[in-house]
């Protein structure tokens, strides 16, 4: 049985062929012709989820295991295990609106593909992509602060010198305020797409900057949090 990522990697690659004379700008009309191409930005945004869930994953592992490393001299294995442990599982409140927006952009692109048949135009066929990109700061710095929250016996083991919490848990409007740059950065570039040639090259540089510029910042915002707990467990005293 055909499975619907397969029709979509089907229809990406007939889109080549279906975009127009190369050189001539799209314009701002949509037809039937359109809506490969549409398939190519559905798949390519559910690869550009992926990366960046990685790099969260990647990034919060890094914290796992450094804090494991600084409370090793400190704590007793049961008692460091614990706090670990702990931090793994703070992971699911941040990592969840990143899966839940994953699932939602590709329901987000047909439906705006369906909308732009119906209307000729072809900024019906992003918009409602873009509200599951401008929505996405906000729960994820909600998630941070569940995160946050979640590690409350980390908090309570560790060195209140500095409130490791407080500057633990700022890092959640960072968060927001990366994903919701990324998402006006792509809807600037998704705003220039009649005057485009290629409006599958098009789709496909706006979401993979998205992705880049989410990775890394990601990773650069995770690595801070990982910072703070670290430096916390390093003021602990040594086991004698």
């Amino acid at each position: 049985m055909s499975m619907p990522g397969d029709r979509l990697r089907q229809l990406a690659r007939k889109v080549r062929g279906r975009l127009g004379p190369g050189g001539r700008p799209v314009g701002d009309a949509f037809d039937s012709h359109r809506d490969v191409a549409f398939a190519v930005l559905a798949e390519e945004g559910d690869s550009a989820f992926q990366r960046v869930g990685a790099s969260l994953v990647g990034a919060w592992e890094v914290g796992i295991t450094d804090l494991a490393r600084a409370l090793e001299p400190r704590l007793q294995n049961a008692a460091k295990n614990k706090l670990t442990e702990r931090l793994s599982d703070a992971l699911v409140p941040t990592q969840q609106p990143l899966n839940d927006a994953k699932h939602a952009f590709g329901q987000a692109v047909t439906e705006g593909t369906q909308a732009a048949l119906r209307s000729g135009r072809l900024a019906d066929a992003w918009a409602p992509s873009l509200r599951i990109l401008q929505g996405l700061g906000r729960k994820t710095a909600e998630g941070w602060a569940k995160s946050t929250d979640y590690i409350g016996p980390l908090w309570e083991a560790l060195p209140g010198e500095g409130d490791p919490r407080q500057r633990f848990g700022a890092l959640g409007a960072r968060l927001e305020g990366l994903l919701d740059e990324a998402a006006a950065e792509w809807q600037r570039t998704m705003n220039e797409l009649p005057q485009q040639a290629d409006l599958q090259r098009a789709i496909r540089d706006a979401t993979e900057a998205w992705y880049a510029k989410v990775s890394v910042g990601i990773e650069m915002i995770v690595y801070d949090g990982r910072t703070v707990l670290v430096q916390a467990a390093e003021k602990l005293p040594r086991k004698s």
